[in-house]
């Protein structure tokens, strides 16, 4: 469990170039795009129809965004029994899945700023990815919702840069870092299991020295 996390938390290089399956929806027009790409060798020209999606699918996100606050509200930071589901029932390796994930959260946080500031929607993408690949191995109810939530919307006009569409994005983006926000601020002496695990870690690298 603890590779497959490493794994699945890290970068992907082929994320762009994945064969994209017709059993994936989110991805149908991602793989039109590419291929109206393709034919006419330039980017997607915005046409009247484009347009008219754009007006339709506005309000529906904000109704969508407004409506998943509640529900991004209520689920947990952090949830011990899952992140023990999750890591077949084995203490030592749910708190160590944990900290890995306390962790990584700055330098997560500044890479998904770099890439809103760079307005650069694939990276985004990838990056909301790789959060809610590690946070499917331990307890992290709330971060495995926001990190699919902007995976999915990234997605859904993957080519699209303008302010609108980044105005729809935000959002998602600012509930990403609120989760991340909340697991690095939670107060974690209602985990005894994590300060002991980080106790016996200490411990241990004391006794290398």
């Amino acid at each position: 469990i603890r590779d497959d996390y490493l794994r699945d938390s890290q970068p992907r290089e082929d994320y762009r170039r994945e064969n994209i399956r017709d059993t994936q929806p989110r991805y149908e027009n991602l793989r039109f795009q590419e291929q109206g790409q393709a034919a006419f060798g330039t980017r997607p020209i915005q046409t009247l129809d484009n347009k008219e999606e754009l007006l339709v699918n506005t309000p529906y996100l904000h109704k969508d965004g407004n409506s998943n606050d509640s529900v991004f509200n209520t689920l947990d930071i952090l949830d011990w029994q899952d992140a023990l589901t999750r890591s077949a029932n084995k203490p030592d390796l749910a708190a160590k899945l944990i900290i890995m994930m306390l962790d990584t959260i700055n330098d997560e946080k500044q890479a998904l700023m770099q890439a809103w500031e760079a307005r650069n929607r694939s990276m985004l993408a990838q990056l909301a990815h790789r959060i809610l690949g590690g946070s499917r191995y331990t307890g992290v109810p709330q971060l495995r919702q926001a990190s699919q939530d902007l995976e999915d919307k990234c997605l859904l006009n993957i080519q699209h840069t303008t302010p609108a569409q980044f105005a729809m994005l935000e959002p998602y983006y600012e509930a990403l870092l609120a989760a991340l926000n909340n697991l690095q601020t939670l107060d974690l002496s209602a985990y005894p299991q994590l300060n002991y695990h980080r106790l016996s870690e200490n411990d241990m690298t004391w006794k290398m020295i």
